[in-house]
Parts: C-alpha cells; structure tokens; sequence
C-alpha cells in the first residue's frame, strides 16, 4: 500500500472515529436495588425533531462498575480529570439552580465536581460496563417524557435484553427529579 494512501486510509478511520464519538455528561443519580446508579446522557447525539421535542439518548452505569474501571487505568484517568478541571470545567449538571443550591460549602461542591468529572471521563472510555442505555424523548413544551427503547447489558457488557417501551404516551416529569434535572440540560439548549 502506498504512503499515501495509508495516510489517507488514516485520516478516514480518524475522521469517522471523531464523528460518531459521544460526549457522555452526567445527568442525575439513583439507587436501584442495592446498586448506586449514576446516569449520563449523550450531550452531542440530542436529536430534535420538531421545535418542542427532544430526543437523547441516557447510559446508566453502577458506581461499582466506574470504581473498579477508575481503579484499574487510575494514572491515565486522573490526568484526563485534572486536565478537565485545570481550565475550570465545571459538568453542565453542576450548572444547574438547583443542583448547586444543595452544596453550603465551596469545598463539598469542588470536591463533588471532581468526582463527578472523573466519572465522566469514565463513562465516555469505551470498555466502561454500562449497566444499560434509554432512549428517551422530551417534550420540552409539556414537560412530559416517555422512554422509545431500552437495552440492558450483563455483566460481561453483552445485551441481555432489548426492546421498545410499554409506555405509550408520554408522562408528566415530577419536581425535583432525574427526569426534571435532564429536562433542565436538554431543553435549554435551543
């Protein structure tokens, strides 16, 4: 093959790699069972087919799962981290009202927004174990949500079980809730 078009051949496989990368951002937390369940939406893949619905797809991974991945690659991950937090990156959930009403101190919230990055950092490495993906849409006018699809992976990262939703109509999104925080980030970015 020649160098050129190696190079070429290259510069494809990058270009199509960059294209489809997805930039998981955290989106809420919740307990499932015995499992602490930390949920992250695709920020890059919201799709918006009409001008008040909004369709994004949400990975739910165990804390167990992003410790024991932090802990095994825990020298590349750090540093992906503190570059992150080094030009003040601060996780679009943090940003939220809300959500940085909870915190009284300036450390509890600067030691949160760490953790927090780093599991992002996590969730966005492609062998990270994902609990299971949603498919959600939004209809940000209503405030209403209703799940398309679900997939659920064992523990090896293998789908289990997939399929569409039961839910034929959309629901009202409570206060103070996952669904309300991810309406927050989702519909405000028109």
């Amino acid at each position: 093959m020649s160098l050129i078009r190696y190079a070429l051949c290259t510069l494809c496989l990058a270009i199509s790699a960059v294209a489809q990368a997805s930039d998981w951002q955290y989106a809420g937390f919740s307990r499932i069972g015995q499992d602490d369940t930390f949920l992250f939406y695709d920020a890059e893949g919201v799709q918006r087919p009409s001008p008040t619905l909004a369709r994004y797809w949400l990975k739910a991974m165990t804390r167990a799962n992003l410790d024991r991945y932090y802990a095994k690659h825990e020298k590349t991950l750090v540093e992906k981290t503190a570059r992150k937090i080094a030009v003040g990156y601060v996780p679009k959930f943090y940003q939220l009202e809300a959500i940085r009403a909870q915190y009284s101190s300036t450390e509890t919230f600067r030691d949160a927004v760490v953790e927090i990055s780093s599991y992002e950092v996590v969730a966005n490495e492609r062998d990270s174990l994902v609990k299971s993906k949603l498919y959600f849409e939004l209809d940000c006018g209503e405030r209403r949500s209703k799940v398309l699809e679900m997939i659920s992976y064992d523990a090896k990262g293998d789908i289990s079980n997939r399929g569409g939703s039961a839910q034929s109509s959309h629901q009202f999104i409570p206060p103070d809730s996952n669904g309300e925080w991810q309406s927050q980030l989702i519909c405000s970015k028109r």
